[in-house]
């Protein structure tokens, strides 16, 4: 009985390289559009396609920090011994380390607020930045205090409002604002 050829035990099956050709070819496609973007959008600038380039060089850095392989590499040992194929667990791991969730609600909330807490730490956890939009917010003295604002605001990196096209502009600004190092809480 001869052994399977390394290229086999590394891919697998054809249906497991098949998946991964697909992943890498749609991976170099969406770097491919991005960059030809940057380079349509500041080609009058020449100075932000270097800096384009200084801020991808440094994701990319970024991507391989001991503690982000250490993670992708637990989650795919956990998901071998259990017999699935871990093949975008890195992918699903970059896109989460860099998601901007947005709560958009008034904060009357039914459910329990212990409950809520516990999705919140999750979502707090899995999420680049957290951030709240609620119309009642300007309102002057507002103070988020039924129970289900109180268990979900600790979790928050800012309590926007959303009430008129002047605080929604300001959302924007403060989404633009989150590639910056994300604040303690």
């Amino acid at each position: 009985m001869s052994q399977p050829s390394f290229f086999r035990t590394l891919f697998g099956n054809a249906e497991t390289r098949g998946r991964l050709f697909l992943i890498y070819v749609g991976l170099a496609a969406f770097n491919a559009v991005a960059w030809a973007w940057a380079f349509a959008e500041f080609s009058h600038q020449p100075v932000l396609i270097g800096t384009a380039f200084l801020a991808y060089v440094f994701g990319l850095r970024h991507a391989f920090d001991a503690d982000h392989i250490a993670a992708i590499d637990n989650v795919v040992r956990k998901l071998m011994q259990e017999g699935q194929k871990p093949l975008t667990v890195g992918f699903y791991f970059s896109l989460g380390h860099s998601s901007i969730v947005i709560i958009a609600s008034d904060g009357w909330d039914s459910d329990p607020a212990e409950r809520l807490a516990a999705e919140m730490a999750r979502l707090r956890r899995r999420a680049h930045r957290l951030l709240w939009l609620n119309p009642r917010a300007s309102a002057p003295g507002f103070q988020p205090t039924v129970s289900a604002m109180a268990a979900a605001l600790p979790y928050c990196d800012r309590l926007l409002p959303a009430d008129t096209f002047r605080s929604l502009r300001e959302v924007v600004q403060e989404i633009a604002r989150c590639d910056q190092v994300r604040p303690a809480v």
